[in-house]
């Protein structure tokens, strides 16, 4: 009979977990436990990205270029890509961790150039609670920083008539006017 030390124990259970771990995650406790910058995660990136042709449009999974509306740093819907291991390791990573996403691919565009935005507390809080997995009621303030579609059907009622009819948040934009 094999028995196995503290140490090995260890070592196992943190072989298994990194298995689940993203490529960010791996670069933080090889780094110490230290945050990667996001230069350095802008870098690891850029080399784990799809092939593109010279001209920087995406390859499909046949060789074929890939636009969105023209725009060649973005890939249409439902196309099929090759993905290397270490980008299928990521959509795991991410799919399993909204916090791992968010940290790592999330940025915003602000004054000061695009970037990964640092959450304040207050966003913190809410994040746990929304990916808590319980149901969650938020109140927020007009223009607070929430998005809504164009194309988002909303449910209006007429008062005069007390009709009641669904229109797209452009549609009832337009209404009112």
């Amino acid at each position: 009979m094999k028995t196995t030390t503290t140490n090995e124990t260890t070592l196992t259970q943190f072989n298994n977990l990194k298995k689940h771990l993203g490529i960010f995650d791996e670069l933080y406790y090889e780094n110490n436990n230290e945050e990667i910058s996001s230069d350095l995660k802008d870098i690891v990136l850029e080399n784990m990205d799809s092939p593109k042709d010279q001209e920087g449009y995406y390859l499909d999974g046949f060789g074929d270029r890939v636009s969105f509306n023209g725009i060649r740093q973005l890939k249409r819907p439902y196309t099929k890509m090759t993905l290397s291991e270490a980008q299928q390791k990521e959509i795991i990573a991410c799919h399993n961790d909204y916090f791992y996403f968010r940290k790592n691919y999330c940025k915003i565009l602000t004054k000061s150039g695009i970037g990964r935005p640092d959450a304040r507390d207050y966003q913190k809080r809410l994040e746990d609670d929304l990916t808590s997995g319980e149901d969650t009621i938020a109140f927020f303030p007009r223009q607070s920083g929430k998005c809504v579609e164009k194309d988002t059907l909303i449910t209006i009622r007429d008062k005069e008539t007390g009709e009641i009819s669904k229109v797209t948040v452009k549609e009832f934009n337009e209404m009112c006017k």
